[in-house]
C-alpha cells in the first residue's frame, strides 16, 4: 500500500495497468517505479485496453466476458458478450478495436459490435498498434514464418496491401504486444514489438512510421533482449509512453517473481535509456497466461494517480457527496 503523499508527489505522465497473478489489475508508475495500488477480482485480465479518461476494457484471450471499469476507482461499469479467441485490444475515442482471428472488430463504448474488418489470410495474426487514425496488425505467414503487416484506417476502414519482411518468426508464433511510439517532436512514429526470432532469439523488431500512422515499409531490423527479458510465461509487452517506449515483461534473472520495465527513446532505439525492477504484480507471474497484453495511459486524468488500493477514489467522492 501506498501514501496518499507519495502518490501525488510522484504522480508522472504515465500510468500502467497490468495483470497480477491473483487476478486484479495493478496501476503502475513506470517513470516513478511507483506502485498506486490494485482493483477488480477477475481472471479475465489477459488483455487490458485504457483511455487518458478513466474507462479500461479487460478480458481473457480464450474468454468471450468483456468487463468494463473506472480504473480511478476500480468500479465495474459492466460486462458485453465478445468473440473467444481474441489476442489484442486498443481503446480508441470510437471505441474498442478487437483482434479475433483473421478479423478485426470495432465495439460501441458500451461493449456493442459496431463494425468488422477482414484481413488476409495465411496469416497468423498475433498483436496490434494503434498509430493515429491507424491500426498496425502484426502477424507471420504460417508457411514461410516471415513477420507480417497491414494498415487498417479506422475511418474509411481500408485495408491495405500486405507487407512482409525478410525477418522470420519461431514456428509457433510467440509474439508481445506491439506499439508505436512518439518523441513529440515528430509526427512520424515508431512500431515496435518483442518476437522470438527463427533461431529461437528472443527480439525486439521496429520500423519507422509515417506522419499518417501508416507502416510504409516492413521491418528490416531487430535487437536482442534475450539476457534482459526472461520468456518463460508470456513475451515482453511493448507501450507507448508520453516520449518514447516501455518494454515490460519478466526479468531474466528471476522470471517468476520478478517484473521488469525497459525505457527507450525512439530517436535512439536500441539504446537503453532506464530498466528497472520490481515485484511481479500480484506475487508472482502466471504461468499459463498466454498472450497477456497490459495498457499504458498517456498523460492520464488526475484522479487516476491518486486511486489506491482501497477505493481512495470512491472515498473523495463520497466525501464531496456529504458537504
Amino acid at each position: 500500500m501506498l501514501a496518499l503523499g507519495a502518490a501525488g508527489a510522484h504522480a508522472s505522465f504515465d500510468l500502467m495497468l497490468l495483470k497480477g497473478s491473483d487476478n486484479r489489475i495493478y496501476r503502475y508508475d513506470p517513470v516513478n517505479n511507483v506502485q498506486l495500488g490494485s482493483f477488480a477480482s477477475s481472471s479475465a485480465n489477459d488483455l487490458i485496453a485504457a483511455d487518458n479518461q478513466g474507462k479500461s476494457f479487460n478480458m481473457s484471450t480464450g474468454g468471450s466476458a468483456m468487463r468494463r471499469y473506472n480504473y480511478s476507482t476500480g468500479e465495474l461499469d459492466g460486462i458485453s458478450t465478445v468473440p473467444i479467441s481474441s489476442r489484442a485490444l486498443e481503446l480508441t475515442s470510437n471505441g474498442l478495436w478487437l483482434m479475433n482471428g483473421s478479423q478485426l472488430r470495432r465495439y460501441d463504448l458500451n461493449g456493442n459490435f459496431a463494425q468488422s474488418y477482414n484481413l488476409a489470410s495465411g496469416i497468423g495474426w498475433r498483436t496490434m498498434a494503434l498509430s493515429g487514425n491507424n491500426m498496425i496488425v502484426v502477424g507471420y505467414n504460417g508457411t514461410s514464418n516471415a513477420l507480417s503487416f497491414q494498415n487498417v484506417n479506422m475511418t474509411t476502414g481500408v485495408v491495405s496491401s500486405l507487407l512482409t519482411s525478410g525477418l522470420l518468426a519461431d514456428s509457433a508464433g510467440l509474439f508481445g504486444k506491439a506499439a508505436v511510439g512518439r518523441n513529440g517532436f515528430s509526427s512520424n512514429g515508431l512500431l515496435c514489438f518483442s518476437y522470438v526470432t527463427s533461431s529461437q532469439v528472443l527480439a525486439v523488431a521496429y520500423a519507422n512510421v509515417d506522419g499518417l500512422g501508416q507502416l510504409t515499409a516492413a521491418p528490416t531490423t531487430n535487437f536482442s533482449i534475450n539476457t534482459t527479458f526472461a520468456r518463460d510465461s508470456v513475451l515482453p509487452a511493448m507501450v507507448a509512453g508520453h516520449a518514447g517506449l516501455f518494454l515490460y515483461g519478466q526479468d531474466f534473472t528471476n522470471p517468476a517473481s520478478v517484473a521488469r520495465v525497459n525505457r527507450y527513446d525512439t530517436f535512439t532505439l536500441p539504446s537503453l535509456n532506464s530498466s528497472v525492477t520490481f515485484n511481479a504484480p500480484g506475487g508472482s507471474f502466471d504461468f499459463a497466461t498466454f498472450g497477456s497484453h497490459p495498457a499504458n495511459v498517456v498523460a492520464p486524468e488526475p484522479g487516476s494517480m491518486l486511486a489506491l488500493a482501497g477505493g481512495l477514489g470512491m472515498f473523495m467522492r463520497r466525501r464531496r457527496k456529504s458537504r
